[in-house]
């Protein structure tokens, strides 16, 4: 789980992301205010939580999440402050929480578990990579590939491998729009743009194989996920 701090006091980013450091499932980060953060944002960076001081000099926590927000739909804000008042006016951003001052250790791992079990609900994947937790939205997820004894999830901009094999995931998204294609292939019914009986095309161009044996059980699974959404 990639997670950033924005703060302009430096004792309590330290404090924070000092709570965070040592556990292997999370990359921590931290900034010294928001102008860092947005930099970091525009060039390409994305974390998965951010706890924000709602009140900082310059930019404040709102104003740096409405910025935040045109990157990143999906990202956990959690708000940090002395004042409970800032609390309606962040829900406007789409804030998950917020902790009053002083946080504990204890506020911050219970705060972690909730978003997990959201994110478990929400139609997002919580996978365990080499680098650390991440939290994936399905829709954002083409398709899932065996490589070896690992399994590649490939999403629109990025791929990454898990070490979890294509039927523990093919469990986790029972829930959701995906059909086991192949041996090899757990794809993404949302993202399927065309198909005949040996092979379908995905919304990104790319082409993937199906199985004889499963064309008939793709087709009505494909079928009744375009029912649904009618």
């Amino acid at each position: 789980m990639r997670i950033a701090i924005c703060e302009d006091e430096e004792v309590v980013a330290q404090q924070i992301w000092g709570y965070l450091f040592d556990k292997e499932e999370i990359e921590a980060q931290y900034f010294l205010g928001p102008e860092k953060l947005l930099a970091e944002y525009e060039n390409g960076k994305r974390f998965d939580v951010l706890f924000c001081d709602a009140c900082m000099e310059g930019m404040d926590g709102i104003e740096l999440c409405r910025k935040l927000r045109k990157y990143d739909s999906d990202l956990y804000i959690v708000f940090i402050t002395n004042y409970v008042e800032y609390a309606p006016a962040g829900y406007e951003i789409g804030l998950f929480r917020y902790l009053l001052k002083p946080v504990t250790k204890e506020m911050v791992e219970k705060v972690l578990a909730e978003i997990r079990q959201d994110a478990d609900k929400g139609g997002r994947l919580v996978l365990k990579t080499s680098f650390g937790n991440m939290i994936v939205s399905a829709k954002d997820i083409l398709y899932m590939e065996i490589q070896d004894k690992e399994t590649e999830i490939h999403c629109e901009d990025s791929v990454f491998r898990v070490s979890k094999s294509l039927g523990e995931l093919e469990e986790m998204v029972a829930d959701m729009p995906f059909f086991r294609i192949h041996r090899k292939y757990l794809v993404n019914l949302e993202r399927v743009r065309e198909f005949d009986q040996f092979q379908l095309t995905l919304d990104d161009g790319n082409f993937l194989p199906i199985s004889y044996r499963k064309t008939h059980e793709f087709k009505v699974a494909l079928y009744q996920f375009l029912q649904q959404r009618k």
